[in-house]
């Protein structure tokens, strides 16, 4: 499994930001650009905007983390990959 190249990771972030700032217009305007949003309000408008962002935050931790993880077991399969090349030159000079 490779790691995830940077490119999606800054092409995730955009996304989320674009997301995050389209939900935080809806929000700010409250449907004033509609007929229907004049007449009603929604209770927990800010409640549904502070969720959106924790999902956003979780998403994103959550991908740090598998990205550390990737990492951490790349380097690990190098140095595996570094021994066995000893170990198979160590044997082909015996």
């Amino acid at each position: 499994m490779e790691a995830v190249p940077m490119k999606s990771l800054v092409s995730a972030s955009i996304f989320a930001l674009v997301n995050l700032a389209w939900a935080g217009v809806a929000f700010a305007q409250g449907g004033a650009g509609s007929l229907a949003g004049q007449e009603t309000s929604i209770p927990g408008g800010t409640l549904a905007l502070a969720a959106y962002i924790a999902l956003w935050i979780l998403i994103f931790g959550f991908l740090m983390i598998t990205m550390r993880r990737q990492r951490a077991i790349d380097n690990e399969l190098t140095e595996l990959e570094r021994r066995m090349d000893e170990v198979f030159d160590d044997l082909d000079k015996k």
